[in-house]
């Protein structure tokens, strides 16, 4: 079962490291000037770019690549990404959560379709 958990886990650190890039890169573009308000779209650029947490997005979302390749190593890649679809998932609970967004029946609806779809699919063994 150790050995399960642990494996299991080099497919959903990509998700959650995903997951953490996607909700604070929204939080930041929410908090910024629009590019109409900058000098133009090079100082929008740079304004993101060298803001502190964009940046931790960027190394996120490449470590994420990283930890991906080891569970494709780890992972028939026809078992691996349907947990991919977990990010719908935990994205949209984070948004929820954090970003204070809405969250309707129909939402929930399609977040249980992906969960049913992802549970199928791990117990058939593809």
């Amino acid at each position: 079962m150790k050995n399960f958990i642990v494996q299991h886990s080099l497919i959903l650190l990509p998700i959650l490291l995903l997951t953490y890039a996607n909700i604070v890169l929204k939080w930041q573009v929410n908090r910024m000037p629009s590019i109409a308000e900058t000098a133009g779209i090079l100082d929008y650029i740079w304004t993101m770019a060298k803001n502190f947490w964009v940046i931790t997005v960027a190394l996120a979302a490449a470590f994420s690549g990283v930890a991906w390749s080891v569970a494709l190593k780890n992972f028939d890649i026809s078992y691996a990404y349907p947990f991919v679809s977990l990010s719908f998932l935990f994205v949209t609970l984070a948004g929820v959560i954090f970003l204070k967004e809405d969250f309707s029946w129909m939402a929930f609806c399609g977040l249980l379709f992906i969960i049913i779809g992802v549970s199928l699919t791990a117990r058939s063994g593809v």
